[in-house]
């Protein structure tokens, strides 16, 4: 709403309830241009009508302050109007200076928005956030299963990626590149000028060392030194680690034996063939549900195969 009198003009925004009044200095004139004032009158009301919109509240309730631009080629032009948000009395307001025009566009630029006569320029969206590393690996080894050897984020081609070196499970070197923001395949490569010795052949240089159950495998540089590092639960119920070179598959060390409580796998075997009576085609060592288990399986004087868990360490039936 909008409205001259006395030679001032006010700005009225209902919703806001702010009024800015501005001294027209020419107001002698008004009667020699009628014209003109009609079309200036329908610039203002624009505003005003601006005022109550989205916009008006963003601007001048979080930094106190609009700015309008009517007619710069006129000489009776209002260019621009600062109005504080605590204002509880109207009151006459020169036109602005050069210095507060420059005040206006720093804090306008500050909150991302600008404000015209007829146009709204929105804050640009916030750009997507780079995932966390884990998962980004997790995506590489859905690709190729094996061990992460490196992850190294990098710009190619104008793209955000990561890049993920793969110790593949048959020895091979694979690289996974991975937008860095939404986690999709962006190029595989192999590599043929590295190779290892493939996990299995891994796993039973050290089982031959202790006859037992592979529990852990992982891949791993110590010293500048590329190594396997194998865990077995012995027969005997205690872990042994051996660090095994990945390319040559020798053992390069052996590390003290862990006495962790685990029931020895004969003692393991009678009590589920107390379960049920046969004998027993296969057993291995598992971690399942936050638990290590025995997974025996037993073939029947009934003629059926039956499978049984057992506690690790307690040799308790888990069902």
């Amino acid at each position: 709403m909008s409205n001259f009198r006395n030679g001032f003009f006010t700005i009225f925004s209902p919703s806001i309830g702010k009024v800015a009044i501005v001294k027209d200095n020419n107001a002698s004139h008004h009667t020699k241009e009628q014209t003109w004032r009609n079309e200036t009158m329908k610039k203002r009301n624009a505003f005003a009508l601006m005022l109550t919109g989205a916009v008006a509240l963003n601007i001048l309730g979080a930094s106190g302050v609009f700015a309008a631009e009517f007619d710069t080629a006129n000489p009776y032009a209002h260019k621009q109007v600062e109005a504080s948000e605590h204002t509880t009395q109207a009151q006459p307001i020169q036109l602005a200076s050069t210095h507060t025009q420059v005040k206006w566009q720093n804090q306008l630029n500050e909150h991302s928005q600008t404000a015209t006569i007829g146009h709204v320029v929105a804050a640009p969206a916030k750009a997507a956030t780079v995932l966390p590393l884990d998962k980004i690996k997790t995506i590489a080894l859905q690709q190729h299963k094996g061990f992460v050897k490196s992850a190294a984020r990098q710009i190619e081609n104008g793209a955000d990626i990561t890049a993920v070196q793969i110790v593949g499970e048959d020895g091979k070197l694979y690289v996974v590149k991975i937008d860095s923001r939404s986690g999709k395949i962006n190029k595989q490569e192999q590599s043929h000028q590295l190779s290892y010795l493939p996990l299995e052949q891994i796993k039973h240089v050290a089982l031959q060392k202790h006859k037992g159950f592979v529990k852990t495998s992982d891949f791993q540089r110590e010293n500048g030194v590329e190594i396997y590092v194998i865990q077995v639960v012995g027969e005997d119920g205690n872990v042994y680690t051996e660090k095994i070179d990945p390319r040559t598959g020798k053992i390069t060390k052996s590390e003290a034996v862990q006495k962790v409580g685990y029931q020895p796998i004969e003692k393991i075997k009678m009590i589920a063939l107390k379960q049920h009576k046969g004998y027993v085609q296969s057993s291995e060592f598992r971690h399942e549900n936050g638990i290590d288990l025995y997974n025996i399986r037993i073939h029947g004087e009934d003629g059926i195969d039956h499978e049984v868990k057992l506690d690790a360490k307690t040799g308790a039936v888990c069902k």
